[in-house]
């Protein structure tokens, strides 16, 4: 047998495996969504869609508040002070905690840099 015709059937047997790959992707994608479709209260998802698009149809999810740390936030409050807002920055600091940032509950950073990023 010649090398072009043992090239061929090896291409062809490549084919043949990368169709079976095919299907057997396909079925499970077919049953994860079955299994999915059986544990929730949503309508099942279409067998076509990709499983990006299954997830993010099945549960739009907010991004996560960004957390702030005490250093980035004075950095922030140094920044707009400079910049002439010093006493803005005091009143935000007063109106989220005290006196100064360390009375300043980390929970409360996101809404005070919120506020800081405004003022221009």
């Amino acid at each position: 047998m010649g090398k072009m015709s043992e090239l061929s059937m090896t291409l062809d047997a490549l084919i043949d495996a990368g169709q079976k790959l095919t299907e057997c992707g396909e079925e499970l994608i077919k049953t994860a969504n079955e299994i999915r479709a059986a544990f929730s209260e949503t309508a099942p998802v279409p067998e076509q869609a990709a499983p990006a698009q299954a997830e993010a149809a099945a549960t739009p999810e907010k991004e996560p508040e960004k957390t702030y740390t005490k250093e980035e936030v004075r950095k922030l409050l140094a920044e707009k002070s400079v910049a002439g807002f010093r006493e803005q920055a005091k009143a935000l600091v007063k109106k989220y905690g005290g006196g100064s940032l360390t009375d300043v509950d980390p929970a409360k950073y996101p809404d005070l840099v919120k506020e800081a990023e405004a003022l221009k």
